[in-house]
């Protein structure tokens, strides 16, 4: 899309366009920057012709489905899916959460770069609104708006605030970020302008050190390497959500269920909003069956993975006590908790 801009010719919209496409085949939220071929090409400043945009975004359904074929060979099954876990995503944490605009800038942004960068960043993004205002950088800016403000808008109407949600956006906020870096010694000081740089590398090389280090020196990795150092082989390990992976062959694993009794009311939410709208109106009109019930497969026999997951953890809770009684009753001989 950068080049559509900066160059024009066709085969950088057909690529823009069939890059777009992969990307919403990896992860359907990808497809989202289509809008940045659309931005490049009502930025270029000057007419080009309207089928350079149209074969781009065509080019991004021929990608999409090499991508994805099975939206072509099963295509009322992806439909449902689709339509289904989307619905389910958008009610996740909606009763218990605020909407995630602000919580993925105050507090996930700082998560994922450190305080001085992101700090740096949030500045990065006030000065680019003053590039804007000349000529020579507006074209620039509102592509990289483009390419962020569409995704961020999406994530911030969930509920759900993990980090993971706002590291899409990171990259274009460090552009920013550097136009930031590079233009300041001219206009302030450049010792002071230097020696903030360098508390902000230094600080982020060390919070990348330590983000490694908390990788390598997991607490489940060693919580393992102490079992199969102290647990003789047959003991009974009992384990919950996120413990290591422990060799079944040699122990006696019991994984303790999740209780999922929230699930049950995000799936009857989810099930409420797939009802309605186009996609779900063309979905019903392909597998005219009555509605389905929480946990039911849907109307194409899909199961969502939330479904599975709630089916599977639903069986274990109706035969498993996780209260301290059935702990008792079980006595394992070890008991890893993980939080």
């Amino acid at each position: 899309s950068v080049y559509a801009l900066k160059r024009g010719g066709l085969r950088w919209y057909l690529l823009a366009g069939f890059c777009a496409g992969l990307s919403a085949a990896v992860k359907y939220i990808g497809g989202i920057s289509i809008l940045a071929l659309v931005a490049a090409h009502a930025l270029a400043g000057r007419r080009r012709p309207v089928h350079w945009l149209l074969a781009g975004i065509g080019m991004s359904g021929i990608g999409f489905v090499i991508g994805n074929p099975v939206a072509v060979f099963a295509f009322p099954e992806f439909l449902d899916g689709f339509v289904r876990e989307s619905a389910y995503n958008t009610a996740r944490g909606e009763g218990l959460l605020p909407r995630a605009f602000l919580p993925l800038i105050i507090q996930r942004l700082p998560q994922a770069l450190g305080w001085p960068l992101c700090l740096l960043t949030l500045a990065g993004v006030g000065y680019s609104a003053g590039l804007v205002r000349q000529r020579e950088h507006r074209a620039a800016v509102l592509l990289l708006w483009a390419m962020a403000a569409p995704y961020y808008v999406v994530m911030g109407m969930q509920h759900e605030q993990a980090m993971r949600y706002i590291v899409p956006v990171v990259p274009i906020l460090l552009i920013l970020a550097g136009k930031l870096a590079a233009d300041w010694p001219a206009s302030a000081s450049p010792a002071l302008a230097r020696g903030a740089l360098a508390v902000v590398v230094g600080y982020s090389a060390l919070y990348t050190l330590a983000g490694d280090l908390a990788f390598v020196r997991d607490s489940r990795y060693l919580a393992r390497d102490w079992v199969l150092a102290h647990a003789p082989a047959g003991a009974s390990i009992e384990t919950t959500v996120y413990a290591p992976p422990l060799p079944a062959d040699r122990y006696w694993v019991t994984e303790r269920p999740i209780n999922r009794a929230s699930v049950a009311d995000e799936m009857e939410a989810a099930n409420r909003k797939s009802s309605r709208g186009i996609l779900q109106r063309l979905r019903a009109w392909m597998a005219p069956r009555p509605a389905h019930a929480p946990g039911s497969g849907g109307t194409s026999g899909y199961t969502t993975w939330y479904e599975q997951e709630f089916r599977r953890q639903g069986q274990a809770m109706r035969t498993f006590s996780l209260g301290l009684e059935g702990l008792e009753e079980r006595r394992p001989d070890y008991l890893i908790i993980s939080d």
